[in-house]
């Protein structure tokens, strides 16, 4: 099984997970749930597992060049498990492909998004 997510903790409470190759859809047509494909096990054991309530995770898109709709529901099933543990999701660096797909279906609305991750870490230590 090959990685596509790099994942660090600059705080206790803070998670930053790099996608680190541009297409991710093998890992995400690997099964029809979006809970058991490869991408998803690989972000949730990152950056979910054993972050404490009230946590965030940032999702760093600056690799990442398609956007299929598989992608937008894996980060809609990733807003759900940070909801249930009072967190939230923070989405930065989109590429310009990216950022079309992400707009397209709604992202803008449901997610907070920064250009950059270090404005992404800022807006959680506040």
């Amino acid at each position: 099984m090959s990685i596509n997510i790099l994942c660090e903790s600059p705080t206790e409470t803070i998670r930053v997970a790099r996608f680190i190759r541009p297409d991710v859809r093998d890992a995400l047509d690997d099964h029809d749930e979006i809970a058991k494909t490869t991408l998803y096990k690989q972000l949730h054991a990152g950056a979910i597992a054993g972050l404490p309530q009230g946590g965030a995770v940032i999702l760093n898109f600056g690799l990442i060049d398609l956007f299929p709709s598989a992608f937008y529901r894996l980060l809609l099933q990733t807003l759900q498990d940070m909801r249930a543990l009072g967190g939230r999701i923070i989405v930065c660096c989109l590429t310009e492909n990216a950022k079309e797909g992400f707009e397209m279906m709604g992202g803008a609305k449901l997610f907070e998004v920064h250009n950059t991750e270090a404005r992404a870490i800022a807006s959680v230590k506040k």
